[in-house]
């Protein structure tokens, strides 16, 4: 029985993953390792999860974990955590940080130069083009961030801050909200 709910789950995950909906398939690899904490795959399936929507760190983590578990060569951890140590990917998260930081002192002109500086598209994480697209809402730049939104979406289908924040948008619209209020609205989900 738990055997048959672990394998449904895993491959509702790997179904999710392959249809661009990362969060779906966040979700059913997280309730596999509820099940089975050591499934190696599902540890590094739900490791590039977080690392596609922004969470380095606990893409990482899982990876270490993975390989704790088995260190074999054919561990795909291994290359996964490789690719961390990669030159652009150095320079991406880098970049990515220093964006971050303009983000937050709501310089959105510098942070959008920093993410567009970067490797973004070729990294295809969803959390950049989030940003990127708040950035350009509040520079005024409604198209741009709509494009944005959509480019986060088209990764993950089930993205819940783009839906988000074009709703919001189109509401803003429809509503003739300033800017600056839809922004402080927007920063404030995101934020948490």
């Amino acid at each position: 029985m738990i055997e048959s709910v672990y394998k449904a789950k895993y491959n509702r995950g790997l179904k999710y993953l392959k249809g661009a909906n990362i969060t779906l398939a966040k979700v059913e690899f997280e309730g596999v390792l509820k099940i089975h904490g050591n499934s190696e795959n599902a540890i590094n399936l739900l490791g590039l999860c977080l690392y596609r929507r922004g969470d380095f760190k606990r893409a990482k983590a899982l990876w270490e974990k993975s390989i704790l578990i088995n260190d074999s060569k054919g561990n795909r951890a291994h290359e996964y955590l490789n690719e961390l140590d990669r030159e652009d990917f150095r320079k991406f998260v880098s970049l990515y940080n220093e964006g971050l930081d303009y983000f937050n002192k709501r310089e959105y002109e510098k942070c959008t130069s920093c993410l567009l500086k970067s490797p973004v598209p070729e990294m295809e994480i969803t959390t950049a083009f989030n940003i990127l697209g708040l950035c350009s809402y509040a520079l005024g730049r409604r198209g741009d961030a709509a494009e944005y939104w959509m480019k986060s979406l088209e990764l993950d289908r089930g993205n819940e801050e783009a839906i988000n924040y074009l709703a919001n948008c189109e509401r803003a619209k429809s509503k003739s909200l300033s800017i600056m209020e839809l922004i402080k609205r927007l920063l404030k989900k995101y934020k948490g």
